[in-house]
């Protein structure tokens, strides 16, 4: 009938491994740090294309005045939704570590039931997700669309500093939040490799593990022969005895809660 969708495809972004064209000019950890900025998506990725230090891509999305992500945020929120304060009001909540709808709903003084219903569409369009360790029932909402965290963990704490034009000081502080930034996304990285490696092993289940304080960034699980892959993940410029003390790390605590 006239006027009615034939068929309806929801793009995805890109994955890690398809974005090297894009960014042919950068390594491969300056390409995980850009990655982590803005995604997969083509629109961001076009633009850093020129880009051949961290530097120019930092510069490109925040620290210059005309940088990328500087009004990326609102120009999102207006798209999308009608009332955009109040989504704005519930992702700043989930920024500053309020994860739970009844938290969400306290700090933003948003009704609890409108609260879910915002929460449902944030989930349903990507732009958060509900993080739940394995074998838990309770989650808490995370941001997802990888634009909006950049925007809240790195643009906001700067806002004023772009406004004073002082895109040195800028840079210089958005670098010092850069490990922690990247962290997740690498995290998320390791996680779907190791998953992919052992998927014909039959590895099936990939998440975090987490109880009591304890917590395991990466658990990759074959639940038939009761068998588990598991990491501790770090973003760091580490040396091998580093690396030698994460895998321990994450030896005993695989053995504390797998056990």
């Amino acid at each position: 009938m006239y006027g009615r969708a034939a068929a309806r495809l929801r793009l995805q972004p890109m994955r890690f491994a398809s974005i090297k064209e894009f960014l042919s000019r950068l390594g491969p950890a300056e390409r995980v740090v850009a990655y982590s900025l803005v995604g997969g998506i083509p629109h961001y990725l076009c633009a850093l294309s020129t880009a051949s230090s961290l530097r120019e891509v930092i510069e490109k999305l925040i620290a210059s005045p005309t940088a990328m992500l500087l009004d990326e945020k609102d120009l999102i929120l207006r798209e999308e939704f009608r009332d955009p304060h109040t989504y704005a009001a519930i992702l700043s909540a989930i920024a500053k570590g309020y994860g739970t709808p009844a938290k969400i709903a306290q700090a933003t003084g948003i009704d609890a039931s409108h609260t879910h219903k915002c929460l449902a569409v944030l989930e349903y369009l990507g732009i958060v997700r509900r993080d739940v360790p394995l074998f838990k029932k309770k989650g808490r909402y995370v941001k997802e669309d990888p634009v909006i965290r950049t925007w809240y963990s790195l643009v906001e704490p700067v806002v004023e500093l772009v406004g004073m034009g002082e895109y040195g000081r800028v840079l210089k502080g958005v670098m010092k939040a850069l490990p922690r930034h990247v962290s997740q996304t690498w995290e998320a990285l390791v996680r779907e490799y190791l998953l992919r490696k052992y998927l014909p092993q039959g590895f099936t289940v990939a998440g975090r593990l987490e109880h009591k304080g304890t917590e395991l960034d990466v658990t990759v699980l074959n639940t038939k022969d009761k068998k588990a892959v598991v990491a501790e993940v770090e973003w760091s410029a580490g040396t091998s005895r580093h690396a030698d003390r994460l895998a321990r790390e994450a030896m005993k605590k695989a053995i504390a809660l797998l056990t």
